[in-house]
C-alpha cells in the first residue's frame, strides 16, 4: 500500500481514475480530499492536491509513481 498525492500538473489530475492509466496489479483503494473520504469507482476524478491510497503489487510500485508525476 502506498499513498501519493495528485500533482497540479501530471498525467492524474483532473482525470477519471477509470482514464488515468493505473498498472496491472493497482487499484486505488481510497481518495482522501481534505476531511474526505472518498471510496471511488472509475468515474471519480482526481483533483491536485487530493491524496490517494493505491493498493499494489511489488512489481508496479514504479509504474503507479510513474503515474504520479508532475
Amino acid at each position: 500500500m502506498i499513498e501519493l498525492r495528485v500533482p497540479e500538473r501530471g498525467r492524474v489530475s483532473g482525470r477519471p481514475l477509470a482514464e488515468a492509466g493505473f498498472p496491472r496489479g493497482a487499484i486505488v483503494g481510497a481518495v482522501l480530499r481534505g476531511e474526505e473520504v472518498i471510496i471511488p469507482s472509475g468515474e471519480d476524478t482526481l483533483r491536485p492536491g487530493d491524496n490517494v491510497v493505491v493498493f499494489t503489487v511489488g512489481a508496479a510500485v514504479d509504474k503507479v509513481e510513474r503515474v504520479f508525476a508532475p
